[in-house]
C-alpha cells in the first residue's frame, strides 16, 4: 500500500504532476479480488505491480463506490485536489471540446496535439455536435429546456462532469472517519504554493522527481489554462451548475466544518 493517496478530482491539476513524475514513480490503485492493489501503466495497460510506491492515486477508474471507500480507508495520508465546481465544469467541457475540434479540423494542429488527439472518445461526438460551448450545455441544463434530456446524457456520459469531490468522498461519515488524513490540500486558484509544499515535502524528500519547481509551473500548469476557449457563463447556467454539484458544495461544508479547507476559500467560489 502507498503511503500518499492523491485523490484526483478531474480537472484539478493532477494530470500536471503525473506528467512531472513518469508512470514508474507512482501507483494506480484498484480494488481486484476484495483487495487494494498496486498498478502501474506498461505499454499503455494497467498491470499489476509488487513494487514499494510512496504515492498512488484515485481517479475516475474506481468505479464502484465501495472500492473507492476502501482505498481511502486503508491509505495513510491523503493529497486532495479541488476547485471551485463552475470553473471545473468549463474545464471539463473545453479540454474534451478541443480534441473534439482538433479532430474535426485536423489542419489547424500540430504534432503536439497529437497526444491529445489519443484522448479521443468518438461517442462524445454527438454531445459536442449539438452543444459548442460549456454554457450551452449549462443552459440546457433546466429541466424546461427542450434539450434537457440530451444535456443531462452529456453529463452523465462525457468524463468527470459526474465524478467531482463528492464522487470520491462520499460523505460525513466517511470524512469524519478519514479526518486525520488530511495532510495536503491543492486548489487550483492556488496552485503554485499549494504545490510547492507538495513539491517540497513529499515530491522532493523522497525522490520522486527531477524537474524543478520553476520549470514545473513554467512548462506545464501555465499550458493547461485554455484562456484562448469559451470561458462565458450567464447566470442561468451557474445557477444550473450549482443545482448539478449541490452535491459537491454540501462536501466542501463539510470539509470546512472540519478544518480541511477554509471558509474564505469557498466564499470565493463563483
Amino acid at each position: 500500500m502507498t503511503q500518499y493517496l492523491l485523490i484526483h478530482v478531474g480537472k484539478c491539476g493532477g494530470g500536471n504532476i503525473f506528467k512531472k513524475l513518469g508512470t514508474s514513480k507512482y501507483a494506480i490503485l484498484k480494488v481486484i479480488n476484495s483487495k487494494v492493489c498496486c498498478c502501474e501503466i506498461i505499454d499503455d495497460r494497467e498491470v499489476i505491480s509488487n513494487r514499494t510506491y510512496k504515492l498512488g492515486y484515485i481517479h475516475t477508474h474506481n468505479h464502484i463506490q465501495e472500492h473507492r471507500i476502501q482505498i481511502l480507508n486503508e491509505c495513510s495520508e491523503y493529497i486532495l485536489l479541488c476547485r471551485d465546481p463552475i470553473t471545473r465544469f468549463i474545464s471539463i467541457f473545453n479540454a474534451w471540446y478541443e480534441i473534439y475540434y482538433l479532430k474535426n479540423n485536423p489542419k489547424e494542429y500540430t504534432t503536439q496535439d497529437e497526444i491529445k488527439l489519443k484522448s479521443h472518445y468518438p461517442e462524445y461526438d454527438k454531445y459536442f455536435d449539438v452543444f459548442k460551448s460549456a454554457n450551452h450545455l449549462a443552459e440546457s441544463l433546466n429541466i424546461e429546456n427542450a434539450q434537457y434530456d440530451f444535456a443531462v446524457e452529456a453529463v452523465g456520459c462525457i468524463a468527470h462532469f459526474r465524478q467531482g469531490i463528492k464522487y470520491y468522498l462520499q460523505n460525513e461519515e466517511v470524512i469524519k472517519k478519514n479526518i486525520k488524513k488530511f495532510k495536503y490540500v491543492l486548489r487550483i486558484e492556488h496552485y503554485e504554493d499549494d504545490y510547492a509544499k507538495i513539491d517540497k515535502e513529499i515530491l522532493k524528500k523522497y525522490n520522486l522527481t527531477s524537474l524543478s519547481y520553476d520549470d514545473f509551473i513554467k512548462n506545464l500548469v501555465h499550458k493547461t489554462n485554455k484562456t484562448h476557449l469559451n470561458q462565458y457563463l450567464s447566470s442561468e447556467s451557474i445557477q444550473n451548475i450549482k443545482d448539478f454539484y449541490k452535491g459537491d458544495y454540501d462536501i466542501f461544508d463539510i470539509l470546512v466544518k472540519y478544518n480541511i479547507i477554509e471558509q474564505d476559500y469557498i466564499d470565493k467560489f463563483i
